[in-house]
């Protein structure tokens, strides 16, 4: 969990820093159009949207932008479309991580990818390389001060809870994929919801010598920051 929570750190505090709101936009807008395609439109009835919706909301996309990537991802399916795409490899230190891209050029994020790793010392691996030093989890962010851990825990007491870890900004909130929605629901009433994504957390972690520290997640960040990155996770232990 070092790593996984050491990074959720940085991400929140990199987008809070982050002047590039178009950058920002984008990637949120890419995850809604490609949700809307694999699910369709209907929020309600396809949680993956319904998330990617949330989290663009919190970040303050507008919903024009959100309705019209909405639109898109359900229209004309002859039409290129964007193609979600998972990298895996290792990074500098021998770290374990997994991209999530979404492009409409295959070949050409492929190559950048490949670049980028190559240019830190890593190598990408095939598809379930690494995999199975993660578990897929539902990741629920809730902002607050002064919550009521037993109220907070009394309300998600019968779901399947892996973790919950208060914070100074609030609570996060660990639960199985199946009942991330459920969760959600549970505690929109009472908490400001800022975030409900799916997440890969490290199983196994790798420790990482000081002195590498600062190029482990100069790469991370540097891989983040590829237009076409959705999220980044990695198994350095931070």
């Amino acid at each position: 969990m070092a790593g996984h929570s050491k990074w959720a750190q940085i991400k929140r505090k990199k987008a809070a820093n982050d002047q590039k709101k178009g950058k920002i936009f984008s990637k949120l807008l890419k995850e809604i159009e490609i949700a809307a395609r694999l699910g369709g439109p209907n929020p309600e009835g396809n949680a993956r949207l319904k998330n990617a919706i949330l989290r663009a909301k919190t970040e303050g996309v507008p919903n024009d932008n959100i309705n019209r990537a909405i639109q898109r991802g359900a229209g004309d399916k002859d039409k290129q479309q964007l193609e979600e795409i998972f990298y895996e490899g290792f990074g500098p230190g021998n770290v374990a991580f997994i991209a999530k891209v979404i492009t409409d050029n295959r070949n050409r994020t492929s190559s950048e990818i490949r670049h980028l790793v190559s240019k830190y010392g890593g190598t990408l691996s095939g598809f379930n390389s690494v995999r199975h030093l993660f578990r897929e989890r539902g990741v629920v962010r809730v902002n607050a001060t002064n919550i009521n851990e037993d109220d907070l825990i009394a309300k998600v007491l019968d779901l399947n809870i892996e973790d919950l870890k208060l914070d100074p900004d609030g609570a996060e909130i660990i639960v199985a994929v199946k009942e991330l929605g459920t969760c959600v629901e549970r505690l929109k009433s009472n908490y400001d919801i800022t975030s409900a994504e799916i997440k890969f957390i490290p199983t196994v972690t790798q420790a990482i010598p000081d002195e590498e520290t600062e190029k482990v997640l100069e790469f991370f960040e540097v891989l983040d920051d590829h237009d076409d990155v959705q999220d980044v996770y990695f198994n350095a232990e931070l």
